[in-house]
């Protein structure tokens, strides 16, 4: 049996350890991903209130093809959620230490 070591990561343990996520994820999760679905957006604070996210909805609700965008708002997204025309469909959810309001969009048709 190899010997295995648990050690707390390190700045160069990043790149390879997001490539192992993404490569997991692929994997696992994203053959069974539901169409409409958005499962994550993040900007990173030092970025807030530039409009970031707002460019990257326009952009995503664009390229989806659906009648409906559903997804899991943590607290502090769900004002931004809200702004942007997503309604809660349910009351906030706490499982396994995770907190998150589903919420759903219906896009404005093209003109």
């Amino acid at each position: 049996m190899n010997h295995i070591v648990i050690r707390p990561a390190r700045p160069e343990d990043v790149r390879p350890a997001f490539a192992l996520a993404l490569r997991v994820y692929m994997i696992y999760s994203a053959p069974h991903r539901r169409t409409g679905h958005l499962s994550r957006l993040y900007v990173d604070p030092a970025y807030h209130r530039r409009g970031i996210a707002t460019a990257l909805m326009d952009t995503l609700i664009a390229a989806m093809d659906t009648p409906k965008i559903a997804l899991g708002s943590s607290p502090h997204g769900v004002p931004f959620y809200l702004k942007y025309g997503f309604v809660p469909t349910d009351e906030e959810q706490h499982k396994h230490g995770a907190i998150w309001t589903p919420m759903e969009y219906t896009p404005s048709p093209p003109n």
